[in-house]
């Protein structure tokens, strides 16, 4: 048989330490090279906040494989992912074949201990505005619409508009 491309998400529970995530994803990577396959591809998205809590978790460890392997193995692959206590979710898909590029295989995984932790979230820096006598005479220069007279709702006041249905 020939072997087809696929795309497997996996969600792991936070509770694990980075050991043991590096761990279950290596098993998962054992899984199908034992099944014949090839791994392409491993991306960690790292610790994220689920939509809805699974298990009664409201965090997961994210991470994507695309592998190579025979479409019976893919049975096989869902069973153990499965059955696996730290594996919260999973979805393997089949992925068209001229989307994804040849790639030499890989033979470690990418996981980074940094990418564990939640990332902080960035607060935004203050510029400090410098008061120039040009930024001040800028500002004096841009006229209102109330002062030129104009009113503030262009096209409103008009009766030539479209009538209103119901309105005599």
């Amino acid at each position: 048989m020939t072997t087809r491309t696929y795309e497997g998400v996996l969600i792991l529970d936070t509770g694990l330490d980075t050991e043991k995530t590096r761990e279950q994803l290596e098993k998962f990577q054992e899984q199908i090279l034992h099944l014949g396959g090839l791994v392409r591809k491993w991306d960690s998205w790292g610790k994220k906040r689920m939509t809805y809590e699974i298990q009664h978790k409201q965090y997961g460890y994210y991470a994507v494989v695309v592998f190579d392997v025979e479409p019976s193995a893919v049975k096989t692959l869902d069973r153990y992912l499965r059955l696996s206590p730290y594996i919260l979710r999973h979805l393997i898909v089949s992925v068209d074949q001229h989307r994804i590029p040849p790639v030499e295989p890989i033979v470690e995984l990418p996981l980074a201990p940094e990418k564990l932790e939640e990332e902080p979230v960035a607060k935004p820096v203050e510029e400090e505005v410098e008061a120039t006598e040009e930024g001040l005479a800028e500002q004096a220069e841009i006229p209102l619409a109330a002062e030129e007279g104009e009113q503030a709702n262009a096209g409103l006041g008009d009766e030539k508009a479209s009538p209103v249905r119901g309105s005599a």
